[in-house]
């Protein structure tokens, strides 16, 4: 006999309801009401159901990538290619998500994910610290130093799509299984 569980409510929500329940009261407008209703929907995902999809025998198929923001799956198939770069005519199942202590046993975000996002960290840190050595050696003014810090600060971090373009929405993943 299948049992009907209800979906638990998180306390975030509970508490948005709680407030557009007092906006109504208080007739707030509408439009301000839809934007705090907005945020219930924008929770971090609270936990391995809602990051990784799995297969009826409960082997985890497609994750949730937290660097590209897509549904990719665990393996994949990848060309093999001979010491000079060249296509062998070959593919192997590769695994693209590294192992985590997580509870789903694998990282959050690819490899190919995690990889640029520890590039473009370092290379942030790199330029941080050249700023840092020039204000510290007189070479750069306190003032030039502390705006260009500033900037650095404010950069948007752009992530890449992967290279091979593979990534889905959940209903794509889901079908896929």
């Amino acid at each position: 006999m299948a049992e009907n569980k209800k979906k638990p409510v998180s306390p975030k929500v509970r508490v948005i309801a709680q407030v557009v329940a007092l906006l109504t009261a208080e007739k707030v407008t509408a439009e301000i009401i839809k934007k705090v209703q907005e945020l219930a929907t924008t929770s971090l995902r609270e936990g391995p159901a809602e990051v990784t999809l799995k297969n009826d025998k409960g082997e985890v198929k497609f994750i949730f990538c937290s660097y590209h923001k897509k549904w990719e799956p665990v393996t994949a198939e990848a060309d093999i290619f001979d010491d000079e770069g060249n296509a062998t005519g070959e593919t192997e199942m590769v695994n693209l998500f590294g192992k985590a202590q997580t509870p789903s046993g694998f990282a959050r975000s690819c490899k190919e994910g995690a990889k640029s996002m520890n590039t473009g960290a370092r290379n942030l840190r790199t330029q941080k610290d050249e700023i840092t050595k020039g204000w510290m050696a007189g070479e750069i003014p306190e003032a030039d130093a502390k705006s260009a810090l500033q900037e650095l600060e404010a950069t948007v971090v752009v992530h890449q799509e992967r290279e091979d373009g593979l990534g889905y929405t959940e209903d794509e993943a889901k079908e896929l299984i």
